[in-house]
C-alpha cells in the first residue's frame, strides 16, 4: 500500500536527517489524512491508493502552478524548493506510461467503453482514472480523447 510505504519512508528520512525529504513526506501524510477526516461521513475512512495517487498529482499540479508564479516574480529560490518537493512526490508514484501506451490505453478503453462520440469522454475519462491512477496526465489524454472522438 502507498501510504504504508510513505510512513516507511518518512522513517527513513529521519533516521538519514533529510529535512527536505522528511518535511514533504509530512506535506503527503497531512494531506491523505485531511482528505481521510472529509471523507469520515462517507462509508470507507481510508484512502485506497488510486484516491492517493489522485490527491498526489493534485500536489503536484499546485506545486507546478507556484513555480510558475514564483519564475514570473523572480523568486527562483522559491520555485527550486518547489521542484525539490515536486521530485519527492513523483518517488511515491508509479511509472508514468509512454505516448505510445497512453494511446493504446486510450484506444483500448474507448473500444471497451463504446465511446462513439465527444459527449463519451468523461466516460472514457473516468475508466481511464480507475485502471491507470497516476500514471497518466489526464488534461493531455482528454485532450487526446476528444481528438480521436471527433
Amino acid at each position: 500500500m502507498i501510504k504504508e510505504n510513505i510512513k516507511n519512508e518518512m522513517v527513513v528520512a529521519m533516521k538519514a536527517q533529510e529535512k527536505a525529504r522528511l518535511s514533504t513526506i509530512r506535506l503527503i501524510l497531512a494531506k491523505i489524512k485531511d482528505k481521510e477526516i472529509e471523507m469520515r461521513s462517507e462509508v470507507a475512512a481510508e484512502l485506497n491508493d488510486n484516491a492517493i495517487l489522485t490527491l498526489m498529482q493534485q500536489m503536484i499540479k499546485q506545486r507546478m502552478d507556484s513555480i510558475t508564479e514564483y519564475t514570473k516574480a523572480v523568486r527562483l529560490d522559491l520555485a527550486q524548493k518547489e521542484e525539490e518537493e515536486i521530485a519527492v512526490i513523483k518517488s511515491f508514484m508509479p511509472t508514468p506510461l509512454s505516448m505510445q501506451e497512453t494511446e493504446a490505453a486510450i484506444k483500448s478503453a474507448i473500444a471497451e467503453i463504446k465511446a462513439e462520440s465527444v459527449k463519451d469522454t468523461g466516460k472514457v475519462v473516468n475508466y481511464l482514472k480507475e485502471k491507470y491512477a497516476g500514471r497518466m496526465d489526464m488534461g493531455t489524454v482528454s485532450a487526446k480523447i476528444k481528438e480521436l472522438l471527433s
